[in-house]
């Protein structure tokens, strides 16, 4: 209580108050009370500018208060009275840690409580025209606590709890390691304990490396051992349809003394590589499945070595990745995964059926794909140069076949045949179309035969169609190269661009064109008969997205056609 009152004080007579202490009648428990003599308002010394001030309001909101931290003896248990006796109303009171301001003429009787921290101030007053406020201090309780606030971890974010990591510690430490400006798509960490003990921190990038498809880029992983750096990029640790993942792995089972060939033959390291490549496998199916749009990004940057994994290892990765594999319906016209195409399959359809080429909408309007629009069954339109290299690898999907009570396969069920729309041997054909075309083929046996002649080597037969129904003819192909395979292969150096597509012309015997060829044929107009055929060829070439062999003949044939 004496350090109270000598604060008070001492505050007093720096705002030039007299301050008198005498026992009177509103002392309590013997305690002195404290008269302030003098008139002091907030015109004669200005706003109080004082250090730590905070400003708080009466709880009831009868009138606004100024409250700041003032020193006060910890001894001090409370529970005392101190009258303050002023002499007029318009006087601000000051005392230790409260500065309120002048009581309003018109104050009615009440009570208004602050509360600042562990200190407790109770303002009083009877009426209007009482002068002898009443601060009732209900003492201090003080607590003693200590904030622990980590400026620096010397344990390793990679061995760290995911739990204990915000996710913006991941993609800095990401951005700052592997030096890209976008956060991961992805972030996971693997902690394994026994016989081999190693942690793994992955990351699936925003983006793709500017670099990543070409010759200079290198996969690999960082590999720690026991917190020491090893390795920059280990490339054992990861499979080659996955080297966009970023990462570190650290393992205390490794040794520090270890050359670089003996490294790449370690077995511990397979051993990691596998558990690694199957926990980026079962992250990419949980993002497919729980985040469809961040995963139609991530495919569309880095799907491309999803399907060079499988057609590189011939097949052998289909069942790990082909559920990964995204393409675009255009039935759906959406992207969609092969098991969603074979859920949303027709009883009768036989095969999965795509076309290749370098165009979504040029694909789209292809007349084969019409055609089998047309069916009822859907075509998946392939843009990506490993589309189709990739499909031949795999050759068939789906869940194996079931089997009735003697354990023979039930019609049906089993893996689906992949078949581009282009190929020759699609076979949806009814049996009285196909009939309907082999009479075809039988009457106009010479028609066909002068159309071959005419192109020469250039196809390997010309047949009447059973699937088109509105162009006049179209190019498909016998055997395993396709016209798109062709052209792509064609861009390639060391004597691929020789590898050429068996070719077939095939008419369609309903349409007018047709008709105007058999008149021909009929009235001994070889040269008609040769000028159709030419441009029809080249037309059909044209559509499939494939080079003629001389496009100023075929402008030269459609001039003489014109005229």
């Amino acid at each position: 209580m004496k350090r109270a009152l000598s604060v008070l004080m001492a505050f007093a007579l720096c705002l030039g108050l007299t301050i008198s202490v005498s026992a009177g009648e509103h002392a309590v428990n013997g305690l002195p009370s404290v008269t302030l003599d003098g008139v002091i308002s907030e015109a004669e010394w200005g706003a109080p500018v004082i250090s730590g001030m905070d400003k708080a309001k009466a709880t009831d909101g009868s009138f606004d208060s100024l409250m700041t931290y003032w020193d006060f003896d910890p001894s001090y248990s409370g529970g005392e009275t101190i009258d303050l006796y002023v002499n007029n109303d318009s006087v601000n009171l000051y005392f230790g840690l409260v500065i309120h301001n002048t009581v309003p003429d018109s104050a009615s009787t009440g009570a208004n409580l602050w509360q600042h921290q562990n200190f407790t101030f109770t303002f009083s007053y009877s009426s209007p025209e009482t002068t002898v406020p009443h601060i009732e201090f209900e003492g201090a309780e003080y607590e003693q606590y200590t904030e622990v606030e980590t400026i620096n971890s010397m344990v390793p974010i990679w061995k760290r709890s995911k739990s204990d990591v915000q996710q913006e510690e991941y993609n800095e430490f990401y951005k700052q390691t592997f030096h890209d400006f976008t956060d991961p798509a992805a972030t996971f960490s693997i902690h394994a304990e026994g016989a081999l003990s190693y942690d793994a921190l992955l990351f699936i990038p925003g983006r793709a490396p500017y670099d990543l498809y070409s010759k200079d880029y290198k996969k690999g992983l960082e590999l720690y051992s026991s917190n020491v750096l090893i390795m920059e990029k280990c490339e054992d640790l990861l499979p080659d349809h996955y080297n966009f993942v970023r990462g570190v792995v650290d393992s205390q089972d490794l040794t520090l003394n270890i050359s670089r060939e003996t490294l790449q033959q370690n077995n511990q390291l397979h051993a990691i590589a596998r558990k690694v490549e199957k926990k980026v496998t079962s992250e990419l199916k949980k993002m497919l499945k729980n985040d469809r749009a961040a995963y139609e990004k991530f495919f569309e940057d880095f799907g491309r070595g999803l399907e060079y994994g499988i057609y590189t290892s011939y097949g052998m990765l289909k069942d790990e990745l082909a559920d990964l594999l995204l393409f675009y319906s255009a039935k759906e016209q959406k992207m969609v995964t092969l098991a969603e195409y074979l859920e949303a399959m027709p009883a009768d359809q036989k095969s999965i059926y795509y076309a290749a080429g370098d165009s979504i909408d040029r694909l789209a309007k292809l007349p084969i794909v019409n055609t089998v629009l047309g069916k009822g069954y859907d075509v998946l339109l392939c843009t990506k140069d490993v589309d189709e290299f990739c499909f031949q690898a795999m050759m068939t999907y789906g869940p194996e076949a079931e089997q009735d009570a003697e354990g023979k396969d039930i019609e049906g069920t089993g893996p689906k045949e992949l078949k581009n729309v282009a190929s020759g041997d699609l076979d949806f054909a009814s049996e009285e179309e196909k009939k309907e075309a082999e009479e075809a083929e039988k009457d106009n046996e010479a028609l066909l035969a002068a159309m071959k002649e005419q192109l020469g080597d250039a196809v390997t037969k010309v047949a009447v169609s059973t699937r088109l129904t509105d162009a006049p003819s179209a190019v498909t192909t016998e055997g395993p190269v396709s016209l798109e395979m062709e052209r792509l292969m064609s861009q390639m150096p060391d004597g691929m661009g020789e590898v050429k597509s068996q070719r077939v012309l095939e008419l369609n015997a309903k349409h007018p064109v047709f008709q105007v060829l058999k008149d021909a044929q009929s009235a001994g107009d070889a040269e008609k008969v040769k000028l159709y055929t030419e441009i029809l060829y080249d037309q059909a070439l044209i559509v499939e997205g494939m080079p003629i062999a001389d496009p100023v003949a075929y402008a030269n044939a459609v001039t003489k056609l014109m005229a």
